[in-house]
């Protein structure tokens, strides 16, 4: 990162993967030493039109996951772990932030409190607008 910055990625998972994204500067992650980690439960994300497609090859389902984090600058490594028996495909889209910092991606669903443009989910919640139960 050349300088520091807000990452918006996108995590497309099949429908039953549970997949951790870890992300550390400078150093390679591990499973107890990070700055940033995200599950991302396909089975757990919310059931929508517009947030899963189907696969027509295989009909699998495939559901997207969004986060954002603030990276400082330096090298970032992200690292994902993939909590199944089988190999699961997935896809991480990472691309600067650029909404303004001002609200919360759809008010955070009305279940966490916009703090600085982020949602800071109640528990039992987690997700970019607080959409994916835990």
């Amino acid at each position: 990162m050349p300088h520091p910055q807000t990452v918006h990625y996108n995590v497309t998972v099949p429908e039953f993967a549970v997949i951790g994204v870890y992300g550390r500067r400078n150093v390679e992650p591990s499973p107890v030493q990070y700055d940033f980690f995200h599950v991302v439960d396909g089975s757990m994300i919310e059931n929508r039109r517009d947030r899963y497609k189907r696969n027509t090859k295989r009909s699998t389902r495939l559901f997207s996951s969004s986060f954002i984090h603030h990276m400082e600058e330096g090298l970032w490594y992200i690292f994902l772990y993939n909590d199944n028996d089988s190999p699961q495909k997935v896809t991480l889209l990472g691309k600067k932030h650029t909404k303004a910092m001002t609200g919360c991606p759809k008010d955070c669903l009305g279940r966490g409190d916009c703090i600085d443009g982020q949602c800071q989910c109640e528990p039992g919640y987690q997700g970019w607008a607080c959409s994916e139960s835990k």
